[in-house]
Formats: C-alpha cells, structure tokens, sequence
C-alpha cells in the first residue's frame, strides 16, 4: 500500500510525508505554519495541495456526468474529493490564521496572544471534525 496516497497520509508542496493528524497538531499547538522539517510555508502548500484536490474533483465529476446511466454509487469519488478539497482550504485557513496572530500583527500581550490562539484553535479543531 502507498501511504502517501492513503487517507491519513499528507504529501506536502516540499515533498515531506506527514500523517495528517500529527501534522495539523503541529501546526495548532506548535503554533508553526510551516513544515517540521524544511520549515517549508504550509499555507502554500495547502493551496498547492487544494489545486491538484480540485483538478481531481472536477475530472471526477466530469466522469459522473459523462456516464451513460448515472448512479449513486459513481458520485461517491466526486463527494471525496469534494471532502479533500475542503479539508486543503481548511488548511489553508489554519496556517493563515496563525501568521496573522503573530506578534507581528500588533500582538504585544503574550498571554493575550496565546488565549487568543487557544480559542481558535479549539475552534478550528471542532470544525475540522464535523
């Protein structure tokens, strides 16, 4: 089996492997919008990962469409794609998100910075499970 291909795997843009669950950790209780190890901008890779999601969404609803007697049963690749391509924007958000609560951003209280942080992050974690 190809873990990279498998459901709880991520192939970043930077060509790094992650299982899905740690990497979003990472980036929620790290506070990092980048990769582990090559400190790669995750947020451009979840954009890259949305991209290549969305041309396989729209070749497998194109498929969908073309079939001589569309069933039920031939929308379910369409309707996992459409879930990839969420969980990508999602991604996308996430590590926006974080860059925008930097210190950078006129954040000067630490302790509000990270309560902040906190609260989305425990925000985002439930909207990622639904």
């Amino acid at each position: 089996m190809d873990l990279v291909t498998s459901k709880a795997w991520r192939k970043l843009a930077c060509g790094h492997c992650f299982h899905e669950g740690c990497i979003l950790r990472w980036v929620q209780s790290a506070h990092h919008a980048h990769c582990p190890l090559c400190r790669f901008d995750l947020e451009v890779s979840a954009l890259a990962e949305f991209e290549e999601d969305f041309g396989a969404f729209q070749a497998e609803l194109e498929a969908f469409r073309a079939a001589p007697a569309p069933r039920v049963g031939g929308l379910l690749p369409a309707l996992a794609g459409a879930e990839h391509c969420r969980r990508r924007l999602f991604d996308a958000a996430l590590a926006r998100l974080l860059k925008l609560l930097g210190k950078a951003h006129g954040y000067q209280d630490e302790g509000a910075l990270c309560d902040t942080r906190d609260l989305l992050k425990e925000l985002l974690h439930d909207l990622h499970r639904a």
